[in-house]
């Protein structure tokens, strides 16, 4: 419990703190998502519980950039990742072959183009996001490692695959 409330006052504090729209939206959402997940965790005999995991996803993966989409509020990230995607379908390279400014610098390994590339075929549509895709990949390999950290203690008695 008092793991999910510390998150929960390191979100809020970022909320009160910072300038920037999409880190306060973050914050909010993922305080009470937090703040939620302490509940199931208080009243469960185990710290960890699908519940309280499950509250604290929603409220600091899914519901804050759903609600940024919304707002059309957004990090310069991902217009980066967005306009990379548009390059690597119109050039083939993900990097503007002679950068002027800051916004033309993509830092990321090519692969972060391919999370760009939705939103040059859909255009703005919320489902065509990077952040609808980062979200979608995240979820995808926190499913696949829960799995395999349960595979893993059945098989195995403990996760990290070597008997207790």
């Amino acid at each position: 419990m008092l793991f999910w409330l510390g998150c929960a006052v390191f979100a809020l504090s970022l909320a009160l703190v910072t300038t920037l729209t999409p880190h306060r939206i973050w914050g909010v959402g993922a305080a009470v998502g937090y703040a939620v997940a302490a509940e199931p965790a208080r009243r469960s005999p185990r710290p960890w519980n699908g519940r309280g995991a499950v509250a604290a996803l929603l409220g600091s993966v899914v519901v804050p950039p759903a609600l940024m989409i919304a707002a059309g509020a957004a990090q310069s990230e991902v217009q980066v990742v967005e306009h990379s995607g548009a390059l690597l379908l119109d050039s083939g390279s993900p990097y503007v072959p002679h950068p002027v400014g800051v916004d033309d610098c993509n830092p990321y390994l090519p692969g972060m183009a391919i999370f760009g590339i939705p939103h040059a075929l859909f255009g703005g549509t919320p489902l065509a996001d990077a952040r609808v895709w980062f979200c979608g990949v995240f979820l995808a390999s926190m499913l696949v490692a829960a799995r395999r950290a349960d595979l893993n203690r059945l098989l195995w008695g403990g996760i990290s695959g070597r008997a207790a």
